[in-house]
């Protein structure tokens, strides 16, 4: 429903439907999606635990290539430890299961394994085999997932940054401890390129999120954060758009360029001229040198209230 009242439908392979995917909730309400289903399929699950990076690094490049989904854990502690590592692979339809290899000298586990360590294994999937429903996913749907309370972070770099970030992660936490007093879990995941407009994956093509999980203390995590963009700011990380971020730390218009110019002009000023769903978290993002309308201050005044909140998240 765009701003005006009217419905609008966009199918993929339309010119506007990239923009549509990703909007932050800029210019209109989506109502209705139709989406593409794939058929379940079985996922085996091979787990590994007490892994370096540094060992791991000569077969990561294969492990990419032959796995469906990858994921690596790690509180950046002890030189370069990964504590668990999880690959996750397709099995086409009737396929014999396969031998979970040793890699880097470390065996696979055969019992399941929680990626905070110190959490109970119970709430996750096994290693094994299983349908994809049960074990994409790394908690079952019958228990709580990751720690439950906690906040999140992730940020997205380009995958030749990823040593480079990992290294300088790691040695921040050897010389300060700053991580380990709210650091609950560090997830590595590997995301493929798309072509949608404010998709952070838009911009850098295969990227890598570090992802962060922590403890729920929202004042200590926002003094940490600009240590660590500080960190890693030589890499352009981009945030995930729906976890813990500090809008004002990115220049998201030099990140975005052209296709921000695009999303506004193709996409906003026509189903939204007036900006009215345009937030005020959206503004401080994407338009902070934009003017403000008339119809887009008056919904801001009525916002004002949550103005700092939505600055500082």
């Amino acid at each position: 429903v765009a701003a005006n009242g009217d419905l609008v439908r966009l199918t993929r392979g339309e010119p506007l439907f990239k923009h549509a995917v990703v909007t932050l909730g800029a210019g209109g309400v989506i109502v209705e999606v139709s989406l593409d289903v794939e058929a379940a399929f079985d996922v085996q699950q091979c787990i590994y635990t007490d892994i370096s990076f540094k060992t791991l690094k000569p077969h990561l490049s294969q492990i990419l290539e032959e796995t469906y989904s990858v994921s690596l854990f790690t509180q950046f502690r002890y030189g370069n430890l990964l504590n668990s590592v999880w690959l996750k692979h397709k099995l086409p339809k009737g396929a014999d299961p396969i031998v979970c290899p040793f890699i880097a000298g470390r065996p696979p586990q055969t019992t399941s394994v929680h990626p905070i360590p110190t959490m109970s294994a119970d709430a996750c999937s096994p290693p094994g085999v299983g349908p994809s429903y049960m074990q994409l996913p790394h908690f079952l749907p019958t228990h709580t997932p990751s720690h439950g309370a906690e906040l999140q972070t992730e940020l997205f770099l380009k995958r030749e940054h990823m040593e480079q970030a990992l290294k300088r992660l790691f040695l921040f936490e050897k010389k300060t401890n700053h991580l380990e007093e709210i650091l609950l879990i560090s997830e590595v995941r590997f995301i493929a390129a798309d072509d949608m407009t404010l998709s952070p994956q838009r911009i850098l093509g295969d990227a890598v999120g570090l992802h962060f999980t922590w403890k729920p203390e929202l004042d200590k995590l926002l003094l940490l954060l600009p240590q660590i963009l500080d960190l890693l700011s030589e890499f352009k990380p981009v945030p995930h758009w729906a976890k813990v971020f500090q809008p004002r730390a990115f220049d998201f218009e030099e990140r975005y360029g052209e296709v921000l110019v695009q999303f506004k002009t193709q996409f906003l000023d026509r189903y939204d001229p007036q900006r009215k769903f345009t937030t005020d978290f959206v503004r401080t993002c994407l338009f902070p040198t934009e003017p403000v309308s008339e119809t887009s201050s008056n919904v801001a005044q009525e916002e004002k209230g949550s103005l700092e909140t939505h600055a500082e998240l």
